[in-house]
Parts: C-alpha cells; sequence; structure tokens
C-alpha cells in the first residue's frame, strides 16, 4: 500500500482539533503509542530509506516496514503492516533475528478521520505537537492542508528521525545563543 503525508509542526492542538471536528473529522482514536525502530547492523534499512517498526496502540500491536520513494511534495512510501498478537514476543523475535534496536519513540495520538484522510496529532515528550494528514493522494493533501489554514511550505516530508534532527538543531541554536 501507497502511503502519501506530510506534517506540519508547532500545531496548537486544542485549536486543531476545533479545525478539524468544524470540517467535520471524527475523533478514532485518542492515547498513548509504544514504538520500538529497529534496523540491521551499519544502518542498512536506513541508508536504504526503508524502516521496521514495532508499535503497540492500546489492546493491539502492528509491525510495520516501509520503503521511502519520494519526498518532492509530501512523503510516498511502500508500506507493509501486519497486527501480530504480542508486543513484547515480537520485540524478541526480532532482536533474536539480528535486529538492533535503532529508537524507542513513545508519543500520545489524537487521531482522527475524515472521507479517507487521516489526520493525527501526535505529541513526543518534550516536543511540540505536530499534524500529519496522511491521504490517497497530493491533492487531498494540499486541499486539507489550505483548508487548515496553512500552506505546503508549511507541510514538511519528514520521517520521525528527520523531526527529531530538526528539533536537536533548534536546541542547539539556542543553546550557542544563550553563550553568547
Amino acid at each position: 500500500m501507497k502511503e502519501i503525508e506530510v506534517k506540519i509542526l508547532n500545531v496548537n492542538k486544542k485549536e486543531m482539533q476545533k479545525k478539524l471536528e468544524k470540517l467535520g473529522a471524527v475523533k478514532d482514536f485518542d492515547g498513548e503509542l509504544k514504538q520500538i525502530y529497529y534496523d540491521i547492523m551499519d544502518n542498512h534499512l536506513r541508508n536504504c530509506k526503508k524502516s521496521l517498526r514495532l508499535r503497540k496502540a492500546c489492546n493491539k500491536t502492528y509491525l510495520t516496514f516501509k520503503h521511502k520513494l519520494n519526498t518532492h511534495k509530501a512523503k510516498i512510501c511502500d508500506e507493509f503492516e501486519l497486527e501480530v498478537s504480542d508486543f513484547n514476543k515480537m520485540h524478541r523475535i526480532l532482536k533474536e533475528a539480528g535486529f538492533e534496536e535503532l529508537k524507542k519513540a513513545d508519543k500520545y495520538r489524537t487521531a482522527y478521520k475524515l472521507d479517507k484522510t487521516h489526520f493525527e496529532l501526535d505529541t513526543y515528550p518534550n516536543e511540540p505537537t505536530l499534524l500529519e494528514i496522511e491521504a490517497p493522494n497530493i491533492k487531498t493533501i494540499e486541499k486539507y492542508v489550505k483548508l487548515l489554514g496553512y500552506t505546503m511550505n508549511d507541510a514538511k516530508a519528514w520521517s520521525y528521525a528527520e523531526i527529531l534532527e530538526h528539533y536537536a538543531s533548534l536546541k542547539k541554536k539556542k543553546i550557542k545563543k544563550l553563550k553568547i
């Protein structure tokens, strides 16, 4: 399946929830996500623009493989996802198979759906809330970006790792300014 998405950083969660509800979006998830990203020795998957993630959301667990294809206007990936019965057992299987735990990434998500478009408000610890818009095509993403009061210049075709790098660089700049 193709995943087509953008992220808008630093959104006001309460205001965005009101905007989404005004558009007719329906909340379909509100809770914590526990995630672990894996790679093979020497970051083989990441170097090939691929990722492997184990995610637990409430009482469901998913194993997801992604291959990033394009990041021109949106992040476009081939995505394969499978529900598995046990988070801890799957984690152990991956470790025993030689996958290394690359990063844990717990977050709080409030998700909405409107037609075939998903809107996810994600808050990582110590980071501002971001909005992810996932739709069947870029034209639909552009439509909702505009309806929510943004432009495509605000929309990032970034992965989770790129978002973390962005926030880390902002923190470094802030620290440098404080030292001057």
